[in-house]
């Protein structure tokens, strides 16, 4: 018996060697035919950002990571992709495809906005396995421009501005950087004195950039579209052609006015029943709609002058000029309409039957008072001045009428009224002088040389970084320039100016220059 299990168990080693054998002949069979091939490890890293981005508008974004792989030393297999997208946004908030290079190198502007932060996703992918790395980076948009001069240009690209800022670098083609371009010919760029609470906006001054055929309403402090020019309106005008838009404050509220296709619609906001858009055109006395404004109001509370302390002191919370009919129209809150003003308002002239164009109105540097340049039907100009309030004893709105004793006159470009003094600075030709209205003298400040005509000048309040300072636009027929002049002071009379402090070129056609507070 013993024999017989001894004999079973010599057969089954046997057959189990045999096995093994044959198994272990087969494992070498199938790894010559399937050698093994060692995973392409991809690794990403940038010693270079330690921390949160922070990058300007205008600024150049520029990332260069490392890469690594344990199989190669070359990239013509590696295929790159940057994303990016708001920081703390919705899950299905939109991602932006910004490169597929291999590193990044993007200006900052849009569809990046100010003051706020952005994830940018860095994306290798092995083209050979189709395995992916990944590399996030937070970049926050730092927001450097809440005070500085705005320059409004007009160019063959359309209508842009730039933006000057105190520390005087130059930030060009800012509102296309940050909102897109806009194919249009730029007319100007207002932003009101105050804030503005008109319960659908931030409680913040307004800005509104100004073209031939459109117009946008922009965030203060980040000059982002807020508002296009349609949705300011309950029913928008059948033609878009906006001249002026501004706020100024009213007891109770706000009053928004707007000049489009030279008829005024008014926006009362605050109080019963709440915010409000932009109305209809207002109709005028015995015109109806007859009639085409200069892009000019004068307010009856001008936030740029003292508060009135005579409390029989009465206003006129709107006074606008027809070229057409060559006549005022005021208005009385709240207003529903134009209305005409009552004889005894006029003494110096007929407020109702001037007979003459404007070309420029501005506020003064006294109390509610208007400056104004008019011209006549033989080509000469008068200084006129007018005031927005009246009281009982002294009803009369009519302050100055004086015909200019001012050379170059003719060919003035631009005016503007020094808000320190009564003082006017005007550009003609390649020359700019100021005008005392109350000597009825002038005075050339300054000579351009070359080719340089003056387009534009603008006397800045004295508030901000920009302090007593006119600025000067010139334009050459290649390139605009922007001169700052400061004033000089002699006491609390204004000397003039002399020599520009600084100057600055590149930029487009020049329609209009403002200074931007904070």
């Amino acid at each position: 018996m013993k024999n017989i299990q001894s004999i079973y168990k010599t057969k089954w080693f046997q057959v189990f060697s045999i096995l093994m054998i044959l198994s272990l002949a087969a494992c070498r069979k199938y790894a010559s035919e399937f050698e093994y091939h060692a995973i392409n490890e991809i690794s990403l890293r940038d010693t270079s950002v330690t921390a949160a981005i922070s990058v300007k508008i205008g600024d150049t974004l520029r990332l260069n990571p490392q890469i690594s792989q344990t199989e190669l030393n070359e990239e013509a297999n590696l295929e790159f992709l940057w994303t990016s997208y708001e920081s703390g946004a919705a899950i299905n908030a939109p991602i932006s495809e910004i490169s597929k290079q291999r590193n990044l190198k993007m200006p900052v502007g849009f569809p990046f906005a100010l003051g706020k932060s952005y994830l940018i996703n860095y994306k290798v992918t092995d083209k050979t396995t189709g395995i992916s790395r990944f590399k996030q980076y937070t970049v926050t948009v730092v927001n450097d421009l809440v005070e500085g001069w705005i320059i409004t240009e007009d160019g063959p690209d359309g209508a842009d501005f730039s933006m000057l800022l105190p520390d005087g670098r130059v930030v060009h083609n800012l509102y296309s950087t940050i909102n897109g371009p806009l194919k249009d010919k730029a007319i100007r760029t207002e932003m009101s004195s105050v804030a503005i609470d008109d319960g659908i906006s931030p409680n913040r001054r307004k800005i509104y950039f100004m073209t031939e055929n459109a117009a946008t309403e922009l965030d203060y402090l980040t000059l982002t579209k807020t508002y296009d020019y349609k949705s300011l309106f309950f029913s928008p005008p059948a033609v878009i052609k906006p001249t002026y838009m501004n706020w100024y404050s009213l007891a109770g509220g706000f009053i928004g006015s707007i000049i489009n296709d030279g008829k005024l619609h008014i926006s009362v906001t605050g109080g019963f029943p709440g915010s409000k858009k932009w109305a209809g055109q207002l109709v005028a006395p015995e015109v109806g709609l007859n009639y085409k404004l200069a892009p000019f109001v004068a307010n009856g509370r001008s936030a740029l002058t003292t508060p009135i302390t005579n409390t029989s002191a009465q206003y006129y919370q709107e006074l606008v000029y027809d070229q057409l009919n060559k006549r005022f129209f005021a208005g009385i809150s709240p207003i529903t309409a134009l209305i005409a003003l009552p004889a005894n308002k006029s003494t110096l002239f007929d407020m109702n039957n001037v007979g003459m164009e404007m070309l420029h109105m501005d506020a003064g540097g006294m109390t509610y008072q208007y400056n104004m340049v008019m011209k006549d039907d033989l080509n000469d100009r008068y200084f006129m001045q007018i005031r927005t309030t009246y009281s009982i004893a002294s009803p009369s709105l009519t302050l100055v009428k004086r015909k200019m004793d001012a050379p170059d006159i003719q060919n003035m470009t631009s005016v503007s009224t020094s808000f320190i003094s009564q003082h006017m600075f005007y550009g003609a030709g390649n020359k700019v002088y100021r005008y005392e209205p109350s000597s009825n003298t002038t005075k050339l400040q300054h000579t351009f040389s070359g080719n340089e005509q003056v387009v534009q000048v603008r006397c800045v309040r004295p508030v901000g970084a920009a302090g007593f300072t006119i600025g000067v636009a010139t334009w050459d027929g290649t390139q605009g320039k922007l001169y700052l002049f400061p004033i000089a002071m002699s006491g609390a009379n204004v000397e003039g100016i002399s020599e520009y402090s600084a100057s600055y070129a590149g930029f487009k056609n020049i329609v209009d220059i403002q200074y931007k507070a904070r």
